[in-house]
């Protein structure tokens, strides 16, 4: 199972937080990235975490949701 650290799991969990409507969740994380002042490497690295935990179901924010719940 990908993990991520907590600062990474509170960016997502965020992420989540203000999707737009019919937003692809990739699309959030990288506004609220940009609003943080973060790098593409934390984007890289965290989209890699969510998309290897996805390819157990189909549903990105499923595999989000997963993913912040860990501790």
């Amino acid at each position: 199972m990908a993990s991520l650290s907590p600062p990474d799991r509170e960016l997502l969990r965020e992420a989540v937080d203000v999707r737009l409507r019919k937003e692809e969740l990739e699309h959030a994380l990288g506004r609220v990235l940009r609003k943080h002042g973060l790098d593409f490497e934390r984007y890289v690295a965290i989209t890699s975490a969510l998309r290897e935990e996805r390819r157990k179901d189909e549903d990105m924010v499923d595999a989000a949701r997963r993913l912040i719940a860990e501790e």
